[in-house]
């Protein structure tokens, strides 16, 4: 799935709704914190199976989280 540059800003907004920490988001996703925060600096983008792992942590869509197209999670 190609993923565009606003990729970050829909991480980091949607964690922070809901009120999770990067640590805590990386648990549910099974990554490690730093790849979280890499996500949300826009130093790295996810591949499909983390991207799906993440956004049902979220609880939006891979669509919404690759893109900003689609039903984004309830913020």
């Amino acid at each position: 799935m190609n993923i565009d540059d606003s990729f970050y800003n829909r991480v980091a907004m949607a964690r922070t709704a809901l009120d999770l920490t990067q640590t805590q988001l990386a648990e549910k996703v099974g990554v490690v914190r730093r790849q979280i925060a890499a996500y949300e600096a826009g130093d790295s983008k996810p591949r499909d199976k983390v991207l799906h792992n993440l956004a049902s942590a979220l609880g939006t869509t891979s669509e919404w989280l690759a893109t900003g197209a689609g039903i984004g999670p309830d913020v």
